[in-house]
């Protein structure tokens, strides 16, 4: 036998129905709870590349946060030479780090910012000739993985100069080259090699 677990009410029992509305005033009433709630203003701003993603505090948009990084740089005592006042093309001094093969020398390095940065990487390329294992000798551009395929928005040009091509030249990887002649000698004739960087280095 079945027994239903809340008591059953007969219909005498029932509470009596609420006092009736006006079909003017039910219809409003209706319409104030059931109503959904109107949206929130976002404190996110989409990209102009449609990445979907956004900025807080004054960084609505990839142009400002193109100007913000490039006087960071510039702040971090770099010589920053623009091509053209977008600020989307210029060229940065870059020193050779210390305890590697190329202190005490400077390049050139030409700088491509991306209608999409900070969203896209930005495109590095050496000017002056840089004799590395992971830099092409013709074109000057770089292989790093963190430049050309894992790059995030949370990186910025000063990672870029201070972090990722400091590693680079510390670090070379003759197993992935853009540079075969290099990358050759270096795992062939390490002194040979090392002789080669010095000799191509611009002081």
């Amino acid at each position: 036998r079945f027994l239903c677990p809340f008591p059953i009410l007969s219909p005498s029992r029932l509470p009596p129905p609420p006092s009736s509305l006006s079909s003017k005033a039910e219809k409003a009433e209706k319409g104030r709870i059931f109503r959904p709630p109107a949206p929130t203003s976002s404190p996110f701003v989409l990209d102009t590349a449609g990445a979907g993603q956004g900025s807080r505090g004054g960084m609505s948009s990839p142009s400002k946060r193109r100007e913000m990084d490039l006087m960071k740089l510039m702040m971090s005592d770099y010589k920053v030479e623009m091509v053209n006042d977008g600020m989307q093309e210029f060229f940065v001094d870059f020193h050779g780090p210390n305890e590697s093969l190329y202190q005490g020398g400077v390049w050139r390095v030409r700088v491509e910012l991306p209608d999409a940065y900070p969203y896209k990487s930005p495109s590095i390329g050496f000017i002056n000739k840089m004799y590395h294992p992971n830099v092409d000798e013709m074109s000057g551009s770089v292989c790093l993985d963190v430049i050309n395929q894992t790059w995030s928005p949370m990186f910025d040009l000063v990672n870029v100069f201070e972090v990722f091509l400091p590693q680079l030249l510390l670090y070379p990887n003759p197993s992935d080259p853009l540079n075969g002649e290099a990358a050759a000698l270096m795992m062939r004739d390490r002194p040979a090699y090392e002789e080669k960087v010095k000799g191509n280095a611009f002081f």
